[in-house]
């Protein structure tokens, strides 16, 4: 099991990051670094995880706020319509709470 490095437990305030195996929850990990990562989160992110997962990743999550995905979209060179948290489709469905 990879344990989940010390300075990326403070992104894991819900949940226990000692608990956390880097392989099997990869896609919780890559989330919340997309979401809440700085420089140094997302320098270990870049280096853990493949090109690929991370494009996987975001492709398939609906639990981004619309600005990360939006960066990680054009940072990945995904076209926004490709990820269900952009697409037009989810979007209509679920309408944000606050519409700030």
């Amino acid at each position: 099991m990879k344990r989940l490095p010390k300075f990326l437990w403070p992104l894991f305030w819900d949940t226990d990051p000692k608990k956390l195996d880097v392989e099997k929850r990869s896609k919780y990990i890559i989330e919340r670094v997309m979401d809440w990562g700085d420089i140094p989160h997302v320098k270990w992110m870049l280096k853990t995880f493949s090109k690929k997962e991370l494009k996987n990743t975001l492709i398939k999550t609906r639990n981004l706020f619309k600005k990360s995905a939006y960066f990680w979209a054009n940072f990945l060179q995904v076209d926004p319509e490709e990820t269900k948290c952009l697409s037009k489709a989810y979007q209509k469905k679920h309408p944000a709470i606050w519409p700030y």
